[in-house]
C-alpha cells in the first residue's frame, strides 16, 4: 500500500516538475469603450452594458444594468453570438441538473460492509426573458469562445519578456489585425422596456482577437485578470507520455501489492492526481 502512494507521489512530482501543460493567453479587441477592468462598455440613457471574457476558453460573461425608473427586458431568443459569420441562439432548449451526492461507509478494519448514496437536487431551465428591475443589475454566463489552440500563423512572431510571480520568462507573441484575426466574433442583445418587445432597442457588437503569446506559465503566475484576456490550456505531448507510463506503472504495482483495493482505482487516483497539479 505505501509503495503504491510512493509512486503516485513520485510521478506526480515528475509531471509537475517537467512543465505539462502550455497555455495561449489571448486578448480581444473592439471598438467599444472599456473601464479600468478592461471590460468593453456600451450604454444608452436607459441601459449599461459591460462584457468580459476572463477565464479558460474565453467564456463570455455579460453584465446588464438597468439605470432607468422602469423594467428592462431582455430576449435571449432573439439575441445570439455571430463567430466568423455563425449565429447562435444564446438561449439554450434545455435543462440543467444541479444535485449533491452523500455517500456512507461503515469501513470495520479497511472492509466495507455497506455503502448508500443519496441525490438531492434541482432541474434548472434558462429563462427565454429576464426581467431586470429598476436600479439594478445581472451579471449573464454564457458560451466560451474557444476550446482549442489557435493555428500559428507562418508570420514570424515576436519575443517578449513577461513578468511572473516566478521571475521573468520569454514567450512568443502573434499580433492581428482587424482583417487576418484567427477569430472574430459578433454578441447580439435585443432589449425592451415593455415585456412585449413591440420596440426593442438592439446592440450589436463587434470583437476580434488581436493577440496572442505561448507560454508554459499558468495564468495564476500571470496573475491576468483582465475583462479583455482568455487563456487556453493544452496538455504537451510529454505530459501525456508521461501519464500512459503512470497509469501502466500504478496498474502493475497495485495489481501486485494493491492488497484489498482494486488496480483500477490506482489507475484513477493517478489521472486525478495528474489533473490537480497539472
Amino acid at each position: 500500500m505505501k509503495t503504491i502512494y510512493k509512486l503516485c507521489i513520485g510521478l506526480v512530482s515528475l509531471f509537475f516538475l517537467s512543465g505539462c501543460s502550455v497555455y495561449q493567453h489571448v486578448s480581444l479587441e473592439s471598438n467599444m469603450e472599456q473601464n479600468d477592468k478592461l471590460e468593453y462598455l456600451i450604454e444608452n440613457d436607459s441601459t449599461t452594458i459591460a462584457y468580459s471574457f476572463d477565464g479558460q476558453n474565453g467564456p463570455i460573461h455579460i453584465r446588464l444594468s438597468n439605470k432607468s425608473d422602469k423594467p428592462l427586458y431582455v430576449d435571449w431568443r432573439k439575441s445570439a453570438l455571430i463567430t466568423n459569420g455563425q449565429s447562435v441562439s444564446l438561449w439554450k432548449d434545455e435543462a440543467k441538473i444541479n444535485a449533491n451526492a452523500t455517500e456512507y461507509k461503515v469501513l470495520p478494519e479497511n472492509e466495507i460492509i455497506n455503502s448508500t448514496s443519496s441525490i438531492d437536487g434541482s432541474i434548472v431551465r434558462k429563462d427565454k426573458v429576464t426581467f431586470i428591475p429598476p436600479h439594478s443589475s445581472i451579471l449573464v454566463n454564457s458560451y466560451a469562445l474557444q476550446s482549442k489552440f489557435f493555428t500559428n500563423p507562418d508570420r514570424k512572431s515576436e519575443r517578449v519578456m513577461l513578468s511572473t510571480t516566478e521571475g521573468n520568462v520569454n514567450a512568443r507573441k502573434f499580433s492581428f489585425s482587424k482583417e487576418d484575426s484567427p477569430l472574430n466574433f459578433r454578441i447580439f442583445l435585443s432589449i425592451s422596456g415593455d415585456e412585449s418587445f413591440k420596440n426593442p432597442v438592439q446592440f450589436d457588437n463587434f470583437f476580434w482577437v488581436s493577440d496572442y503569446f505561448l507560454t508554459s506559465v499558468s495564468p495564476k503566475s500571470l496573475s491576468i485578470i483582465s475583462g479583455n484576456q482568455f487563456y487556453i490550456m493544452k496538455i504537451t505531448g510529454a505530459g501525456h507520455t508521461l501519464l500512459a507510463a503512470a497509469v501502466v506503472g500504478i496498474l502493475v504495482v497495485g495489481a501486485v501489492g494493491g492488497g484489498d483495493v482494486p488496480a483500477k482505482y490506482w489507475c484513477l487516483y493517478s489521472i486525478a492526481f495528474y489533473f490537480v497539479l497539472c
